[in-house]
């Protein structure tokens, strides 16, 4: 990973390169202009060299130097800035990157505490479908050994009023008739209803089950 720079300290640098370039750029134009470059075709290489030919070379020299200079400086100052125009960008992506990302994780958590609230609310609802299921059988069985008990205890009258006085012995029949009658229908009419509540609620809990399981 290559080093970065601060942005406060890379546009120091890059204003400063810049104020260097443009010393440079002004040095150049207090000098005398640039000779122009003589043509070694031209030159009688076996004369002598005159003064003003090598001072004219030199200078040459010096505003190329300070040419090269002011351009070390110039793309130094460029490069900073782009580089930390690039930098800036990058730290904006990855910031947008982070946000998206907790802002996606947050959705996930978000989603998966709203499942499983509808999933224990499911599974809350077919226990409860299941308890009472059983809770109506336990109730069925104790009225119908209510009710036997009730027959037995009628037919035992019966027998009594039979052996104790045989004249009432229609009678009590008769009355013992009545009352079997009245009970069994009371029965049925009991065990009907216990029945459709059951079938009710037979017919929750796979529906309950079903969209559980799915």
């Amino acid at each position: 990973v290559p080093h970065v720079l601060p942005e406060d300290m890379a546009q120091l640098i890059a204003l400063q390169s810049k104020k260097s370039a443009m010393r440079v750029a002004l040095v150049k134009q207090l000098l005398p202009h640039r000779p122009p470059k003589v043509d070694v075709d031209e030159t009688d290489l076996n004369a002598e060299v005159s003064e003003e030919l090598i001072r004219d070379m030199m200078l040459r020299k010096v505003h190329d130097d300070l040419a090269y200079v002011e351009g070390i400086f110039s793309n130094l100052a460029q490069e900073l800035r782009d580089e930390n125009s690039f930098n800036n960008f990058c730290q904006t992506l990855d910031s947008e990157r982070e946000d998206q990302r907790k802002k996606a994780n947050f959705i996930a958590l978000y989603q998966t505490q709203i499942w499983k609230t509808k999933y224990y609310e499911k599974s809350n609802r077919v226990q409860d479908l299941v308890r009472e299921h059983r809770l109506v059988k336990a109730d069925t069985a104790r009225s119908i050994q209510e009710k036997d008990r009730e027959i037995s205890s009628m037919m035992a009258a019966v027998r009594d009023a039979k052996r104790l006085n045989p004249r009432w012995v229609d009678y009590e029949k008769k009355v013992a008739q009545v009352k079997l009658e009245n009970t069994n229908f009371k029965i049925e009419q009991e065990q009907q209803e216990i029945c459709d509540q059951i079938t009710v609620i037979g017919r929750e809990i796979p529906q309950e089950a079903h969209v559980h399981n799915a």
